[in-house]
């Protein structure tokens, strides 16, 4: 019992604790047409709820160490943040017996001090702030709770939709293009192999030995003469190309003959 007071204090402490995070967290969130803000409200109604308590218990800790001036300091605030909490809750939960106390204790004490103690009231800012006893963890909230889907998870935006179209479009029109001089390449790399008569004209031994087809157009052109006849051959033809020519003067002065047919 003697306890008490010390861990009721605390222990509300704690609990003004975690309702000012829920209220923070709260205040970030608005819920048009829904009863938000009630719930927002009567979160922080419990906040100050909680530090009342926790005035009043530590209050009760100063009285019965003979601490008049911090008990009546805390109990101004206690019932300072009570008098919010009625207000505030509009009557969700009760607060106004643990009011009642409060100003009850705040009278008696007020009186003793004008009359015996003459104590000076301190600034609750200057008194040591009041213990925490963490008998609770606070746990995450949930993204998504058990049994619920978001219907509009997959949901894509228009702007979205109209840009992956437009991706798709243009993706298809470069894809066909591309595939198109493809083609193209292929037939002309296929008429300039078919004019070269490859790859039909190639006889691959491996390095080993020479192709039968070229080893027949080799006695070919040695049964014509071989190499010394081709190169008396390329020796003849500016004689030839000479020849030509005075032939076909001869034959314009002859017949008259237009330059410009003969070409």
């Amino acid at each position: 019992d003697k306890m008490k007071e010390k861990v009721t204090c605390r222990l509300a402490s704690s609990a003004q604790d975690f309702y000012t995070e829920a209220y923070k967290t709260m205040s970030n969130v608005y819920l048009k047409g829904t009863n938000w803000d009630k719930w927002t409200a009567t979160c922080l109604a419990k906040q100050n709820y909680m530090n009342g308590l926790a005035e009043y218990y530590q209050s009760l800790n100063a009285k019965a160490a003979k601490a008049i001036g911090e008990e009546l300091s805390r109990l101004k605030e206690a019932d300072k943040h009570l008098s919010d909490a009625v207000k505030q809750s509009s009557g969700t939960f009760e607060c106004k017996d643990v009011q009642s106390r409060v100003n009850r204790a705040l009278v008696a004490a007020e009186k003793d001090n004008n009359f015996i103690y003459h104590e000076r009231i301190p600034n609750i800012k200057d008194l040591p702030s009041i213990g925490r006893a963490p008998v609770a963890k606070p746990t995450p909230l949930p993204t998504q709770l058990d049994g619920w889907s978001d219907v509009f998870a997959s949901l894509v935006p228009l702007n979205v939709q109209q840009a992956a179209t437009m991706y798709a479009s243009r993706k298809d029109h470069l894809i066909h293009l591309e595939v198109t001089r493809l083609r193209e390449a292929t037939q002309s790399l296929n008429s300039a192999l078919n004019q070269m008569n490859l790859p039909a004209a190639l006889e691959d031994l491996s390095g080993q030995e020479v192709p039968n087809s070229l080893l027949e157009k080799g006695n070919d052109v040695r049964s014509k003469g071989g190499v010394s006849d081709l190169r008396n051959m390329f020796d003849e033809l500016p004689q030839l190309l000479q020849r030509n020519e005075e032939i076909l003067r001869e034959t314009i002065k002859k017949k008259k003959v237009p330059t410009a047919t003969l070409r």
